[in-house]
């Protein structure tokens, strides 16, 4: 056991409560049942238990789905080509390149769009800060720093 991974006994105790809940038992079923002192326990070996559920599989799934495209883009390519651009099928082709989009959003290939905020007619934005929406890092108000409105 690293001192990142979780114990062992710890793990498979939130598996049993996620198999409880799933079975719909109530929190303080659960509770009962696995030896947590009350609901919010359990409760929160629930959550631990889904979110590694979901963090472990994400990858696997992943992994799957471009699987999953790369048979897709396979089994269209001849068609989509034919070997002759020109005389290759259009649909077939419209084909390859959602799947190409697909592939790249799932595997974040694409590079990421520049976004440039601001004012009305692209002047710069003007931001206008409120009395009260600084907090005063702990000052008095002597020693606090007024804004020119």
């Amino acid at each position: 056991m690293t001192k990142n991974s979780p114990d062992p006994d710890q793990v498979d105790r939130e598996a049993q409560c996620l198999r409880y809940r799933r079975e719909g038992k109530t929190y303080d079923d659960i509770a009962i049942l696995v030896g947590y002192a009350d609901r919010s326990g359990a409760r929160k070996a629930v959550e631990r238990a889904l979110k590694r559920v979901i963090v472990e599989n994400v990858d696997e799934l992943r992994i799957l789905e471009a699987q999953r495209l790369d048979e897709l883009q396979q089994a269209i390519w001849d068609k989509a080509l034919r070997f002759e651009p020109a005389l290759g099928d259009d649909k077939a082709l419209t084909g390859i390149l959602r799947i190409m989009v697909r592939r790249a959003k799932l595997l974040g290939l694409d590079m990421p769009t520049k976004t440039e905020v601001t004012g009305a007619g692209g002047n710069p934005l003007i931001i206008e800060i409120m009395p009260g929406m600084i907090p005063d890092m702990g000052k008095s108000d002597d020693e606090a720093v007024e804004l020119d409105p």
